[in-house]
């Protein structure tokens, strides 16, 4: 018997990107309650990004910090979403809940993945999120045409020129914004490593055709998950928050997961059973 009331959806940001980027998403996805807990907003998370030498922050202490805020929204969620890093805490939250919501992930990598075989993606990842701040896509550097030191550096032009950044903004400024979006992604990498994560029994993956791992079938999850279903969008790792096209694909599939859950999942919050065996992780940062 359906329950009454709203599928409730809550959506794990990890920042980088403003959250104000889900708005046309939630405005699409009719007939769901919508939340969205903004990692970008939380100083301990922020501040492992800008000083690892300072932080010991876990991905098990961010579950506990997240629950101790938004856990009302949280454990109440039928559904919840996460967006690249925000997947693997959504996964990690459902392990924490005692009602076993839907999780549907958006272009997340799987926790086993070799994060040092990623390190030849980073200036394309880099491109693709100036390409979001510029409002259109920006190539990336073609190999070999960095200064060996600064890997990110043979971006400053071409972004000066889509208008991802400021005329004024000297290389060096551009440099720092360019280390502390690697030291978000090293700040995930250490995170994701801080555990072990159990195999999932399945996983549900939007993956656009341009996303992190354009030539991995499923992100990696095939070796991680029992059952894996790949749903193709539009568009690179950040542009699928705002495509239409990838928006329609997103919503759709939000509406009904978060539909089909609210009829299954029971009102009353019970106890959840243990997780399978985990697995190790060599792991994967992203956002």
């Amino acid at each position: 018997m359906r329950r009454p009331g709203r599928p409730r959806v809550h959506v794990i940001h990890p920042g980088t990107v403003p959250a104000s980027a889900y708005g046309p998403l939630g405005e699409a996805c009719t007939g769901v309650d919508w939340g969205v807990s903004d990692l970008g907003t939380r100083r301990d998370y922020a501040h492992a990004g800008f000083d690892p030498a300072a932080s010991e922050l876990r991905m098990d202490d961010l579950v506990t910090r997240l629950l101790d805020d938004d856990g009302d929204l949280i454990v109440r969620a039928d559904l919840l979403v996460g967006w690249s890093f925000g997947g693997l805490v959504a996964l990690a939250l459902r392990e924490r809940s005692p009602r076993d919501p839907g999780v549907l992930l958006l272009d997340t990598v799987a926790p086993t993945i070799d994060a040092q075989g990623t390190r030849a993606h980073l200036a394309r990842w880099f491109a693709d999120y100036l390409g979001t701040r510029a409002g259109r896509p920006l190539a990336a550097p073609p190999p070999g045409s960095d200064d060996g030191r600064e890997p990110l550096a043979a971006l400053h032009g071409p972004a000066v020129e889509a208008g991802a950044i400021a005329p004024e903004v000297s290389r060096g400024g551009f440099l720092a914004l360019a280390r502390a979006y690697t030291g978000g992604l090293e700040r995930n990498v250490r995170m994701t490593a801080s555990r072990e994560w159990p195999r999932a029994a399945r996983i549900a993956l939007v993956k656009p055709v341009s996303g992190l791992l354009p030539d991995s079938a499923a992100n990696g999850w095939e070796d991680s998950a029992d059952s894996v279903e790949v749903i193709p969008c539009p568009g690179d790792h950040y542009s699928m928050l705002t495509d239409p096209g990838s928006r329609e694909i997103i919503a759709e599939q939000i509406r009904a997961r978060a539909m089909g859950m609210h009829a299954d999942i029971p009102g009353e919050i019970t106890s959840r059973p243990s997780g399978a065996e985990p697995i190790s992780s060599s792991r994967l940062g992203e956002e």
